[in-house]
């Protein structure tokens, strides 16, 4: 099973890592990195996920994360590190990408593959621009 951690705040958070808890969902919650303090305008992600008892890590700065499978950020409000990106999304959606092409997929999925593809690609030179200082807004 595939192993996933959700960064976050509030109900979004919640639902979204309430959803990896064991129900067939194919990932497996293992930590969550809430927003520390917690807003008062909402609930509380660590209090949810001691009271729930999913016996997951609970990890209070996004760089303390292990290598997973997936990471979601839900309403998380800091800005990852440079390398996030290329980390997570990138390192799996060409091999989406790959998988698609060898079985023939509905030409929906194909071109919704190719879109993200070519969009991470401008989203990374974009970003690598922006933080040269080159980045045209």
């Amino acid at each position: 099973m595939k192993t996933a951690i959700v960064l976050g705040k509030g109900t979004l958070a919640i639902n979204v890592a309430a959803s990896m808890l064991p129900n067939g969902s194919g990932y497996k919650l293992v930590g969550i990195v809430p927003v520390l303090p917690a807003p008062m305008w909402c609930e509380d992600f660590w209090s949810w996920a001691k009271w729930a008892g999913t016996g997951v890590a609970c990890y209070e700065h996004h760089n303390d994360i292990p290598d997973v499978d997936l990471v979601v950020s839900a309403q998380y409000d800091k800005i990852l590190k440079r390398d996030f990106l290329e980390r997570h999304l990138c390192a799996w959606i060409p091999l989406l990408g790959q998988c698609l092409r060898r079985h023939d997929p509905h030409p929906f999925y194909a071109a919704l593959t190719r879109l993200t593809e070519e969009f991470l690609a401008h989203e990374r030179d974009y970003l690598g621009r922006l933080l040269q200082g080159s980045a045209n807004p």
